[in-house]
C-alpha cells in the first residue's frame, strides 16, 4: 500500500499520513496493510529515508496521557470528600461542587453573623446523619478544606508528576498510580 507521510522537515517527526500526497514535500512509502505504522502512525518518524518507530515520541505521548489519567485522578480524589473530627467523632464530608458551593455560602453566613448554627448532613459509619455547624466548627472545617485539597495537588504535582517526568521508560510510567 503506497501512503505519503506529512512529517516535519527538522525531526522526520510524522503528524500525518494519507493515500495521496500532501503536498511537494510528501514522503511516500510502500508498506504493507499490517505494519505496525497504522496502529500508531504518530509514534514514526522518517530517518535517513527509513521509516522508523520513534520511541521518544511513544515515550512522551505516554507520559503526557498519564499524567491526564493522574489529573483526573486528584480531581475525584478532592470531590470524593474528607473526614473531619468533632468532639472526637469522624465524620465524612462531601465536597463535590455542590458542596463547595454550599460550604462557601456557610462560611459566609456563619462569618457575617447572619445565623449561629446550620445543620449540615454528613456521613458517619456509612449512613448519613445532620450534625449542627456552628463559626467555630466551621473555621475548624475550612483548614480541613484547605488541607484536603492541598494534600491531594501535592500527591499529583510533587510527587507523581515528577516520577511521570522522570521515568525513562514506558513500563516505568505505566506502574505510577494514584
Amino acid at each position: 500500500m503506497i501512503i505519503y507521510l506529512d512529517m516535519d522537515n527538522e525531526t522526520g517527526q510524522v503528524y500525518g499520513w494519507g493515500s495521496s500526497s500532501f503536498n511537494e514535500e510528501s514522503v511516500s512509502f510502500d508498506l504493507p496493510r499490517d505494519h505496525d505504522f497504522f496502529n500508531n502512525p504518530m509514534s514514526y518518524k522518517v530517518e535517513n529515508g527509513e521509516l522508523t518507530r520513534d520511541s521518544s515520541e511513544v515515550l512522551r505521548r505516554y507520559k503526557q496521557n498519564k499524567i491526564i489519567e493522574l489529573s483526573k485522578a486528584c480531581n475525584s480524589a478532592i470531590l470524593a470528600g474528607f473526614f473531619h473530627v468533632i468532639d472526637g467523632v469522624e465524620y465524612h464530608f462531601s465536597y463535590d461542587i455542590e458542596a463547595q458551593v454550599n460550604f462557601g455560602d456557610l462560611n459566609e453566613v456563619l462569618k457575617d453573623g447572619i445565623v449561629d448554627e446550620v445543620t449540615w448532613t454528613v456521613r458517619k459509619d456509612g449512613e448519613q446523619i445532620r450534625i449542627p455547624i456552628t463559626s467555630e466548627i466551621m473555621k475548624e472545617l475550612t483548614v480541613s478544606i484547605l488541607m484536603h485539597k492541598q494534600n491531594n495537588i501535592s500527591k499529583f504535582r510533587d510527587f507523581l508528576e515528577p516520577q511521570v517526568k522522570d521515568a525513562t521508560t514506558i513500563e516505568e510510567v505505566k506502574e505510577i498510580t494514584w
